[in-house]
């Protein structure tokens, strides 16, 4: 009797201890997840598009909406995911793909973020007291505007649409960035860094910033009007669709709208593609269309994903004068070097590995070199045809979806549908195929 009395206790003591067991991991999971709100923290997600990941206290789980934002949590977007923040009262801050950021503090008037890498857009109506961002060694203190961060290796772009941002920078220097300007941070070689303030130009600014600007609660504030950006969306929908039908676009020249650019000054400013005339401290590697594995698009397991390519120097044709001799040959009379192919690629794959494998297929001969300081590669030569050979400017640029990235081909990840074109450009570092001067 005495024994089926203490066997039953022993019972009740281990149901008990299971159900101990069981509260204390959900209390804990709940914790990691922010199931019990932090009334402490002010930071909320409001949208999650695609895979986000949020790393807190060593456990990484995906992300949800309405999840409370604590301090030391890391966040990373991953390939065609967006992440949507509301910050106290009438501030947002939204997250491109492939963005990590970490949050330093998220509490009542005190708000501090640091993107390791990507790019963010915000929209501070009313600003906590103390509200900064740091990226790429520099500390932005924003106090109620609407700007953009992008933050890639080696350089950096902050571009203010509405109100002031003083930014720190690594060397010390302090700025205060106005409406309609932005401040490039790049490494230049040597160590050297090159800080510089120049106007935003419309057609700079990529898709994503683009349509966060044009959601901003108060629109109009901001340095470029809700036409001016959905001309320059629209025009490269328009770039986009004749180029899939494989005709010839023709690429913005001299003598662009004016009112595309902020202060309405020719030829300045903005985030482009970065012209690839700039000397950098490069590692050699070249490629003489002996890569076999670049050979075929199905290579690596495609999984259906497609994107269309093209390869132009016609620039040149309107620049024979400062061609280096001999390199005519080199030089189509159509000024095409590929016409618009359509290339399947896999998911994570990016503008440099289908530049490679297009130009094995079509026997194009391609140089490129590793730029240690931005971790990306370089594009040398296509088709024999060299940055400085028509010029001091000279040198190839790429443009996805009518965007000139400003970081490197092997950082840009493919998205389905892409559009890409490389262009040689001889005058103005970009300006005469429609980039932005850096």
């Amino acid at each position: 009797m005495e024994t089926k009395r203490n066997r039953k206790i022993f019972n009740i003591a281990m149901v008990v201890l299971i159900v101990c067991i069981a509260a204390c991991g959900i209390i804990a999971i709940g914790n990691f997840k922010g199931w019990f709100n932090d009334d402490s923290s002010v930071v909320k997600v409001a949208e999650v598009q695609g895979v986000t990941n949020i790393e807190r206290k060593g456990v990484a789980y995906a992300l949800k909406k309405n999840a409370q934002i604590q301090p030391g949590d890391n966040v990373e977007t991953k390939n065609g995911s967006q992440v949507l923040f509301n910050v106290e009262k009438d501030n947002t801050i939204r997250l491109n793909d492939n963005t990590e950021i970490l949050f330093k503090t998220a509490k009542k008037d005190d708000v501090g973020i640091q993107i390791n890498h990507g790019e963010i857009f915000v929209d501070a109506g009313k600003a906590p007291k103390k509200f900064y961002f740091k990226y790429g060694g520099s500390m932005a203190e924003i106090k109620g505007t609407v700007f953009s961060i992008s933050a890639q290796d080696g350089s950096s772009t902050l571009n203010v649409f509405e109100g002031k941002v003083t930014v720190k920078t690594k060397a010390g220097k302090t700025y205060d960035i106005k409406k309609g300007k932005c401040l490039s941070i790049a490494k230049s070689g040597k160590g050297k860094i090159d800080e510089d303030i120049r106007d935003i130009q419309a057609k700079s600014l990529n898709d994503f910033t683009i349509n966060s600007a044009l959601k901003c609660k108060d629109s109009k504030k901001l340095c470029f009007s809700k036409t001016v950006l959905k001309k320059v969306i629209a025009d490269r929908e328009k770039e986009k669709t004749v180029a899939a039908a494989g005709k010839d676009s023709g690429d913005n020249k001299d003598g662009e709208d004016e009112s595309e650019t902020a202060s309405d000054k020719d030829g300045h400013g903005g985030t482009g593609g970065g012209s690839s005339s700039s000397k950098h401290s490069k590692s050699k590697q070249k490629s003489e269309n002996t890569d076999s594995s670049a050979g075929n698009a199905s290579n690596g397991g495609s999984q259906g994903k497609k994107c269309n390519i093209t390869i132009r120097c016609d620039t040149i044709l309107n620049n024979m004068g400062d061609l280096e001799p001999g390199k005519e040959r080199f030089v189509p009379g159509s000024g095409v070097i590929l016409g618009t192919t359509t290339v399947e690629f896999t998911d994570g794959e990016t503008v440099f590995d289908v530049l490679k494998r297009v130009c094995s297929r079509a026997n194009i001969q391609l140089e490129y070199s590793w730029t240690p300081m931005y971790e990306s590669y370089y594009i040398e030569g296509i088709n024999n045809l060299y940055e400085f050979d028509c010029g001091e400017q000279s040198g190839w640029m790429y443009k996805v979806d009518g965007w000139f990235p400003n970081y490197g081909c092997s950082k840009y990840v493919l998205k389905g549908g892409d559009t890409i074109v490389w262009c040689y450009t001889c005058k103005g570092l970009g300006a005469d195929v429609g980039g932005s001067v850096m």
